[in-house]
């Protein structure tokens, strides 16, 4: 898939709305992944690809018993599972919008995704050491995680470079019926499906996460999906992503466009007093014209903010590359993409605060032929001139 994060289209919701998706009983034996949220870079290139799974294996853990079922091969798919579990893959790849790195003071998981793939023989072993180290994080709370089975899967399909792994954590039902038994010593699990239960009972409350290797296979790009988070949390439970995982979760696209807004803020309180009025004027509405795309290139925002001021639009670009990209966590940057929920409110309309808490705002296609400034500060102050035909106090707090 390449080394890329996902982003696109990716607007990286702030989280749990769409998790549920595609996870009901039909599932089609070709699964359409074309609408994934993943960068171009990644996504596959055939119009229809199908995703494929190689080899899966099921462990059942139970922080509340102390009980952990570790099997000793992986599971052998019928057709109804199989399309289970594609669809179970085609929703991920579809509503993880979570992007994250793998902390190197944590490398073990990186480790064992590497020998998954390098060591097809140990399989099982390492679906063994991903499980314990999961249980190791729900022991830790068993009151308030959930148990449930852990899922390891490789998958391919047409247009990625190579194999990629699935790493689930399903909360039981009674839809997926799984029944361990040992045979000549060793622990086995055959699944199958209620029939009797309603389509629309079908639930499955799950994390996962989606490791993609780069194409050189020296690195992977991780993306999460919780379906048991809140819309105002931080997207995926802390045990999975940081205590299992050991990953850093990447910020979302708005929490890049607040970053974006109050780095802007912070360098204009630095340097906003060597700009005149109407220098302070264009580099707000520089700010709105970056959000109203999809995308803000920092480099052109930073010279149609400051364009006859180079030094300061260079040390614009570098506040702002600094603030909204993590380089221990990400390749160098210049572009993020756009939330517009968060955008959008802003750009419809020019806020201005002004001394003693009062504020102005305008629409703003109107700015221009309502408000004038003056060049240059008289006596340290700003004059505005404003032109009406109404004059009207306001009854509305």
């Amino acid at each position: 898939m390449g080394t890329a994060s996902r982003t696109g289209a990716s607007r990286v919701i702030e989280r749990g709305e769409r998790g549920q998706r595609g996870q009901t009983l039909r599932v089609p034996d070709t699964v359409d992944v074309t609408r994934a949220a993943i960068s171009p870079a990644a996504r596959p290139t055939a119009e229809t690809p199908a995703i494929i799974i190689e080899r899966l294996i099921l462990h059942h853990l139970d922080n509340r018993t102390d009980e952990i079922l570790l099997v000793e091969a992986e599971l052998a798919l019928d057709p109804e599972i199989r399309r289970l579990f594609t669809g179970y893959i085609a929703a991920a790849l579809e509503s993880a919008d979570w992007q994250a790195r793998f902390l190197p003071d944590d490398p073990t998981v990186q480790d064992l995704c590497a020998r998954l793939l390098r060591e097809p023989s140990a399989f099982v072993d390492v679906s063994h050491e991903m499980a314990r180290r999961l249980f190791a994080q729900m022991r830790q709370r068993p009151n308030q995680i959930n148990p449930g089975d852990f899922v390891m899967a490789t998958y391919t399909a047409p247009g990625f470079s190579s194999s990629c792994i699935a790493l689930f954590k399903l909360d039981p039902d009674a839809w997926l019926v799984r029944n361990f038994s040992m045979e000549q010593g060793r622990r086995l699990v055959r699944i199958s499906l209620a029939h009797n239960l309603m389509p629309q009972t079908v639930r499955r409350k799950q994390k996962c996460a989606l490791i993609t290797p780069s194409d050189d296979g020296t690195d992977f790009s991780v993306a999460l999906l919780d379906t048991l988070a809140n819309v105002r949390s931080e997207g995926v439970a802390a045990y999975f992503y940081r205590g299992f995982l050991a990953t850093r979760i990447l910020p979302s696209a708005r929490r890049r466009t607040r970053y974006f807004l109050r780095a802007t803020d912070d360098w204009l309180a630095k340097h906003g007093a060597t700009l005149s009025p109407r220098a302070l004027l264009r580099f707000y509405e520089a700010r709105r014209a970056a959000l109203a795309g999809e995308v803000v290139d920092l480099p052109g925002f930073a010279l149609a903010a400051l364009p006859t001021k180079s030094d300061l639009a260079t040390d614009l670009l570098n506040t702002l590359t600094l603030s909204i990209f993590d380089p221990d966590l990400e390749p160098p940057q210049t572009r993020f993409t756009v939330d517009r929920a968060t955008a959008d409110p802003l750009i419809r309309y020019v806020t201005l605060e002004l001394d003693g808490g009062a504020q102005l705002r305008i629409p703003a296609e109107r700015f221009d032929d309502m408000v004038r400034v003056d060049e240059q500060r008289a006596g340290g102050k700003i004059r505005l001139s404003i032109e009406t035909l109404t004059l009207k106090e306001g009854t509305q707090p």
